[in-house]
Protein backbone atom coordinates (compact mmCIF):
# COMPACT_ATOMS: atom_id res chain seq x y z
CA UNK A 1 0.00 0.00 0.00
CA UNK A 2 1.41 2.99 -0.87
CA UNK A 3 1.88 5.85 1.13
CA UNK A 4 0.05 9.60 0.79
CA UNK A 5 2.33 12.32 -0.86
CA UNK A 6 3.68 14.90 1.49
CA UNK A 7 2.84 18.32 0.04
CA UNK A 8 6.08 20.54 0.45
CA UNK A 9 4.16 23.75 1.73
CA UNK A 10 5.45 26.86 0.41
CA UNK A 11 4.65 28.74 3.83
CA UNK A 12 3.85 28.58 7.80
CA UNK A 13 1.23 29.67 9.52
CA UNK A 14 2.28 32.52 11.50
CA UNK A 15 4.66 33.95 8.65
CA UNK A 16 3.94 37.33 7.81
CA UNK A 17 3.21 37.87 3.77
CA UNK A 18 2.19 39.93 0.88
CA UNK A 19 0.06 39.45 -1.76
CA UNK A 20 2.26 40.12 -5.06
CA UNK A 21 0.95 42.90 -7.66
CA UNK A 22 0.42 41.35 -10.97
CA UNK A 23 -2.35 41.47 -13.91
CA UNK A 24 -4.73 38.64 -13.92
CA UNK A 25 -4.53 36.05 -15.93
CA UNK A 26 -7.46 33.15 -17.87
CA UNK A 27 -7.07 31.03 -14.70
CA UNK A 28 -7.98 33.26 -11.79
CA UNK A 29 -11.89 33.63 -12.48
CA UNK A 30 -12.22 30.35 -12.18
CA UNK A 31 -10.14 29.17 -9.04
CA UNK A 32 -11.34 32.92 -7.72
CA UNK A 33 -8.12 33.12 -5.49
CA UNK A 34 -6.88 36.63 -6.95
CA UNK A 35 -8.06 39.61 -8.03
CA UNK A 36 -6.14 42.77 -8.85
CA UNK A 37 -7.30 44.59 -5.71
CA UNK A 38 -5.56 42.16 -3.33
CA UNK A 39 -2.23 43.12 -4.41
CA UNK A 40 0.12 44.90 -1.85
CA UNK A 41 -2.22 43.66 0.67
CA UNK A 42 -0.33 42.04 3.96
CA UNK A 43 -1.18 39.35 7.09
CA UNK A 44 -0.38 36.88 8.90
CA UNK A 45 -0.99 33.22 7.65
CA UNK A 46 -3.58 31.54 9.18
CA UNK A 47 -3.83 27.59 7.58
CA UNK A 48 -1.67 26.26 4.54
CA UNK A 49 -3.83 23.57 2.53
CA UNK A 50 -1.94 21.09 0.72
CA UNK A 51 -3.53 22.65 -3.05
CA UNK A 52 -1.20 25.28 -2.63
CA UNK A 53 -3.78 28.00 -1.63
CA UNK A 54 -3.45 29.80 1.86
CA UNK A 55 -5.81 31.81 4.19
CA UNK A 56 -4.37 34.72 5.34
CA UNK A 57 -5.44 37.43 7.88
CA UNK A 58 -5.01 40.53 6.49
CA UNK A 59 -3.88 43.38 8.62
CA UNK A 60 -6.20 46.47 8.64
CA UNK A 61 -3.66 49.00 8.13
CA UNK A 62 -3.07 47.32 4.99
CA UNK A 63 -6.62 47.88 3.50
CA UNK A 64 -7.78 50.72 1.60
CA UNK A 65 -9.66 53.09 3.43
CA UNK A 66 -13.28 52.31 1.92
CA UNK A 67 -12.76 48.23 2.28
CA UNK A 68 -11.80 48.92 6.12
CA UNK A 69 -14.15 51.53 6.93
CA UNK A 70 -16.76 49.10 5.76
CA UNK A 71 -15.31 46.34 7.36
CA UNK A 72 -15.24 48.20 10.66
CA UNK A 73 -18.75 49.55 10.32
CA UNK A 74 -20.22 45.72 9.82
CA UNK A 75 -18.29 44.88 13.20
CA UNK A 76 -20.14 47.11 15.15
CA UNK A 77 -22.96 46.18 13.99
CA UNK A 78 -22.56 42.43 14.64
CA UNK A 79 -21.20 43.52 18.03
CA UNK A 80 -24.26 45.80 18.61
CA UNK A 81 -26.65 43.52 17.38
CA UNK A 82 -24.71 40.32 20.03
CA UNK A 83 -24.92 42.83 22.87
CA UNK A 84 -28.64 43.71 22.66
CA UNK A 85 -29.01 39.98 22.39
CA UNK A 86 -27.75 39.55 25.81
CA UNK A 87 -29.58 40.41 29.06
CA UNK A 88 -28.34 42.97 31.27
CA UNK A 89 -26.68 40.43 33.62
CA UNK A 90 -24.81 38.54 31.00
CA UNK A 91 -23.46 41.99 29.84
CA UNK A 92 -22.32 43.48 32.84
CA UNK A 93 -20.07 39.79 33.41
CA UNK A 94 -18.39 40.87 29.81
CA UNK A 95 -14.74 42.07 30.23
CA UNK A 96 -14.01 45.18 27.92
CA UNK A 97 -12.11 42.57 25.68
CA UNK A 98 -15.26 40.55 25.16
CA UNK A 99 -17.53 43.66 24.54
CA UNK A 100 -14.94 44.69 22.18
CA UNK A 101 -14.59 41.27 20.14
CA UNK A 102 -13.19 42.27 16.46
CA UNK A 103 -13.49 40.30 13.07
CA UNK A 104 -10.55 38.92 11.07
CA UNK A 105 -10.88 40.02 7.58
CA UNK A 106 -9.48 36.67 5.93
CA UNK A 107 -8.60 36.18 2.39
CA UNK A 108 -7.83 33.01 0.21
CA UNK A 109 -5.22 33.08 -2.22
CA UNK A 110 -2.51 31.04 -4.07
CA UNK A 111 0.28 30.68 -2.25
CA UNK A 112 2.34 31.77 -5.77
CA UNK A 113 0.75 34.91 -5.20
CA UNK A 114 2.38 35.44 -2.38
CA UNK A 115 5.93 36.64 -0.90
CA UNK A 116 7.30 36.66 2.27
CA UNK A 117 6.67 40.65 4.41
CA UNK A 118 9.61 41.66 6.14
CA UNK A 119 7.74 44.86 6.60
CA UNK A 120 6.74 46.55 9.57
CA UNK A 121 2.98 45.92 10.06
CA UNK A 122 0.89 48.64 9.01
CA UNK A 123 -0.93 50.91 11.06
CA UNK A 124 -4.07 52.77 10.83
CA UNK A 125 -3.98 56.37 10.68
CA UNK A 126 -7.30 57.15 12.33
CA UNK A 127 -8.93 60.81 12.28
CA UNK A 128 -12.07 61.20 14.72
CA UNK A 129 -14.91 59.75 12.27
CA UNK A 130 -17.79 62.20 11.90
CA UNK A 131 -20.75 61.82 13.67
CA UNK A 132 -23.28 59.42 12.09
CA UNK A 133 -26.36 61.02 13.12
CA UNK A 134 -28.49 58.00 12.13
CA UNK A 135 -26.06 55.49 13.84
CA UNK A 136 -26.75 57.70 16.89
CA UNK A 137 -30.42 57.30 16.74
CA UNK A 138 -30.20 53.77 16.91
CA UNK A 139 -27.43 53.48 19.40
CA UNK A 140 -28.47 51.22 22.14
CA UNK A 141 -31.01 52.89 24.98
CA UNK A 142 -30.80 52.53 28.66
CA UNK A 143 -34.07 51.50 30.42
CA UNK A 144 -34.21 54.89 32.07
CA UNK A 145 -34.04 56.19 27.96
CA UNK A 146 -37.02 54.13 27.16
CA UNK A 147 -39.34 54.86 30.61
CA UNK A 148 -38.86 58.65 29.62
CA UNK A 149 -39.75 57.92 26.33
CA UNK A 150 -42.80 55.78 27.48
CA UNK A 151 -44.08 58.54 30.04
CA UNK A 152 -43.74 61.30 27.14
CA UNK A 153 -45.78 59.15 24.88
CA UNK A 154 -48.49 58.28 27.39
CA UNK A 155 -48.63 61.97 28.45
CA UNK A 156 -49.29 62.65 24.59
CA UNK A 157 -51.97 60.04 24.25
CA UNK A 158 -53.68 61.86 27.48
CA UNK A 159 -53.21 64.67 25.94
CA UNK A 160 -54.84 63.86 22.20
CA UNK A 161 -57.93 62.03 24.49
CA UNK A 162 -58.86 65.43 26.43
CA UNK A 163 -59.28 67.41 22.97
Amino acid sequence: MASPAVVELKFKEGERVKISEREPGTPDPKVLTFYPFYANLTGKVIKAYPDNTIAIDIDRGSLPEPIRLRHEASEQVMRDKWLGSLGEEERERLSEKHKNFSLRYTLLVSANDAEVDDGPIPRIKRSKPPVDEAQAAIARKTEADLESAEEAHLREIAAKKLQ
